[in-house]
């Protein structure tokens, strides 16, 4: 019997294509750079690359953080003499009150909160996700926030469930339930742990060759048919 819900947060709960969109736009304007909205799908596909190494543990966020703009903006062609790193300080700063909730989440968050406990799962900053958390209006729902800078692990590593559990009264892996959108982090890591997995395909993608899920669905109310 599942007891508690493990919620990824970007892409899941809160929107990183509209939130990350408008971060992006600002943090170009603060630094004297022209921003087009054609070079959005390049910051999307290199950030997601930088943070699959991340995951594989092949680089650290810290790492991450140091090298994402230089790496946006050489994917770019961009001719500047902007600082990238206070270009990342910016785009943080400005991603951290900005929350722009994907639709559904509100529905499906007070619909679960009756039945189970609810528990955020993220790599991230935790000052960043809570306080977006509050902004979207979800802070409330949630028992506990596990995030990857507080455990000192990251999604899908075992130490990072290791954290969450122990911090949690005696529930298991079987009686826990993750929902998100990364089949790397939140899928493959939850399986590997035990943890039942659902999988919010927003982006309508084929399914991988390996099930990594036990559920698969394109929106988030799809979900009360499910738990």
């Amino acid at each position: 019997m599942i007891k508690t819900v493990f919620f990824d947060v970007d892409n899941t709960l809160i929107c990183f294509k509209k939130s990350g969109f408008i971060a992006v736009k600002t943090t170009f304007e603060k630094n004297g750079i022209d921003f087009k909205e054609e070079y959005m799908p390049v910051f999307f596909h290199t950030n997601e690359s930088l943070w699959h190494l991340v995951e594989k543990g092949e680089l650290s966020r810290e790492e991450m953080y140091k090298i994402r703009f230089t790496k946006v903006i050489e994917a770019l062609g961009i001719k500047t003499t902007a600082d990238t790193y206070k270009m990342e300080k910016d785009f943080r700063d400005a991603l951290f009150n900005i929350a722009e909730p994907v639709d559904g989440a509100k529905e499906l968050l007070e619909y679960l909160s009756k039945k189970y406990r609810l528990c955020i799962a993220s790599n991230s900053i935790y000052e960043q996700q809570e306080n977006r958390l509050k902004i979207a209006g979800f802070y409330q729902y949630f028992d506990k926030i596990f995030v990857s800078e507080k455990v000192g692990y990251s999604k899908p590593q075992k130490e990072f469930f290791d954290g969450c559990f122990n911090q949690l009264d005696g529930e298991k892996p079987e009686e826990t339930v993750m929902i998100g959108d990364s089949l790397t982090a939140d899928m493959k890591g939850a399986k590997e742990y035990g943890i039942n997995a659902i999988w919010y395909n927003h982006m309508g993608v084929n399914s991988p060759d390996i099930k990594l899920y036990d559920y698969k669905v394109n929106s988030l109310l799809e979900i009360k048919k499910i738990l």
